[in-house]
């Protein structure tokens, strides 16, 4: 006969378990905060909606607030415009050591979603996400190689790094950072990396899970 949880057990699990002795099992299947920080970066915006006041300065004009404004606009609302795409790059790299690692997510992610293959750029771009990684948290990561696997760019240092952290961290990913981190992998060595600690982690969370069924239906 296969043991059942009573509904109280199951409440008694979730609310006790889950909650206190289980964040980590918890962290793993990702918070709502972790979603969003995600879906806020894919967030459109139907072309048609841009006024035509939309860019009131000139792109090589503007400042870099303002070319971080014009930049993420063109990326939700998927401005394919390659003259467009050409000009804000040629602005980013001029400003470019103005912009704090947060903004250069938004960039970095602006880029990949208009699919604008540029090596120079990326180049920039990953050089400076590592300088600033210290001060990357772990839901940008998968934004960042995203936004390159959109345009087939891959750095050999940045990802190497970024996996590293990842690795040791994967329990704060979330389900839909898991998915984007496998999706970028461009090496077989950093798939591996991954895939073992995302397994190591489940194997973990399922014997706590088990221990704690047991404990509970032997009370």
């Amino acid at each position: 006969m296969v043991p059942t949880l009573c509904s109280r057990c199951i409440h008694s699990l979730r609310c006790s378990y889950l909650d206190s002795l289980l964040p980590y099992g918890r962290r793993f299947f990702g918070t709502r905060q972790e979603r969003h920080e995600y879906t806020s970066h894919f967030k459109t915006i139907p072309l048609s909606s841009l006024s035509k006041d939309f860019i009131t300065v000139p792109i090589h004009h503007q400042d870099y607030r303002e070319l971080l404004k014009t930049i993420v606009k063109g990326g939700k609302a998927s401005i394919s415009n390659k003259n467009f795409w050409k000009k804000c790059a040629k602005a980013f790299l001029y400003n470019r050591h103005h912009f704090t690692a947060k903004e250069l997510v938004k960039i970095v992610n602006a880029f990949g979603r208009a699919k604008y293959d540029d090596p120079v750029l990326f180049n920039q771009i990953a050089s400076l996400l590592l300088e600033n990684q210290q001060n990357l948290s772990i839901t940008d990561i998968p934004i960042i190689l995203h936004a390159c696997s959109e345009v087939g760019y891959h750095n050999k240092e940045l990802f190497g790094r970024l996996y590293s952290v990842l690795s040791e961290n994967v329990d704060r990913l979330g389900r839909h950072g898991i998915v984007m981190a496998i999706h970028a992998a461009k090496s077989a060595e950093s798939l591996d990396i991954l895939s073992r600690r995302i397994l190591e982690s489940v194997q973990v969370f399922t014997v706590e899970v088990s221990v704690m069924c047991n404990y509970k239906m032997s009370l």
